[in-house]
């Protein structure tokens, strides 16, 4: 039996998903191609995960013995935010465990204030020189002594 709470989301997005596959053939099917039935599974796992009632696993501490339940998820990528966090997650520390190496990273976000955006975009040939701006602005901070005292890394 469901909660109240997934009573009605299942009702709420049914419905919703219903008006949209009824509009899909009018609105979107000639720009972006027929309703995937695919759709309709992601939907339901998605409602359907961490719940109790749809299924869970028993764990076991194998040293304590305590034991606790885990509801089981989705694992979907782009529509459940919980399984795309886990997913975020692990990927992290795939990352940082066996693909970069245990040095000091920086990143750098060079940025053009707003109102110059139109006057580059139609002036490309001054991109080479402010690229070069920037990259010697960059030389100049992590040059020991440069600007704010140097380079610093962060632990």
């Amino acid at each position: 039996m469901k909660s109240r709470w997934s009573r009605r989301a299942w009702t709420s997005c049914g419905t919703s998903i219903g008006g949209s596959k009824g509009a899909w053939e009018d609105l979107f099917e000639r720009r972006y191609g027929f309703w995937r039935g695919l759709l309709d599974g992601v939907v339901a796992r998605y409602l359907d995960c961490g719940i109790f009632e749809r299924g869970f696993a028993r764990i076991r501490c194998p040293d304590c013995a305590a034991e606790f339940l885990l509801a089981f998820s989705c694992k979907g990528r782009g529509l459940c935010p919980s399984c795309g966090a886990k997913r975020a997650a692990e990927f992290a520390a795939f990352l940082k465990d066996e693909v970069v190496a245990d040095v000091g990273h920086a990143q750098w976000v060079f940025t053009v204030p707003k109102l110059l955006r139109p006057y580059f975009m139609h002036h490309r040939e001054l991109l080479g020189p402010l690229r070069t701006g920037g990259r010697g602005v960059q030389e100049r901070t992590l040059r020991p002594g440069g600007a704010n005292g140097g380079a610093r890394r962060s632990s």
